[in-house]
């Protein structure tokens, strides 16, 4: 299962919430950005709403933390997304500021690595790849796009038109290197 806490750092019901799902099922990757992801490793951290926010914490260790507390894996998605089973930290670096404006990237992220659980993809290896098919189709997409409405359409037909090929664009980065 993943778990999406959405603006779980906004209120202290939706943080409430989202612990008390923690605390009764066995998640197996927790999906959030900085903020949500901080609200539940307990680190200070400014975020509005569905906003990211910033923090002074390194966000590998915020989600590193995150991942030791809850015992799952974490995917902390932005800039750069964070992937970690609280031990190793895998970080992908292919990204577009579109997919940060379009609201709900995040939630096709979060349902892209609950089908790759699904059809039986280690949770590790799922939080990897999930984040590299949305953040390179994102990419894809903003080649040539002049605006979100362009880029929405182009995003959806890159995603239709995803192929193995794709993933190999960039390397994903490890803290090792």
């Amino acid at each position: 299962m993943v778990l999406d806490p959405v603006a779980c750092g906004s209120t202290a019901y939706r943080a409430q919430l989202a612990r008390q799902l923690l605390d009764q099922y066995a998640f197996t990757i927790i999906r959030g950005n900085a903020g949500e992801i901080a609200a539940l490793a307990g680190e200070q951290w400014e975020s509005h709403g569905i906003d990211a926010g910033s923090g002074k914490k390194d966000q590998a260790e915020v989600a590193r933390r995150c991942a030791h507390l809850y015992q799952c894996v974490v995917v902390l998605s932005g800039k750069e997304d964070i992937i970690t089973d609280g031990k190793a930290i895998y970080r992908n670096q292919c990204s577009t500021p579109w997919l940060a404006t379009n609201v709900g990237s995040g939630d096709l992220l979060s349902s892209t690595i609950g089908a790759l659980l699904g059809v039986g993809v280690a949770p590790l290896i799922a939080g990897l790849i999930g984040c590299r098919i949305i953040t390179t189709a994102g990419t894809k997409a903003a080649q040539g796009a002049n605006g979100l409405g362009i880029w929405q359409v182009r995003f959806l037909d890159a995603l239709s038109n995803f192929s193995d090929q794709d993933l190999m664009i960039e390397r994903i980065l490890t803290d090792d290197e």
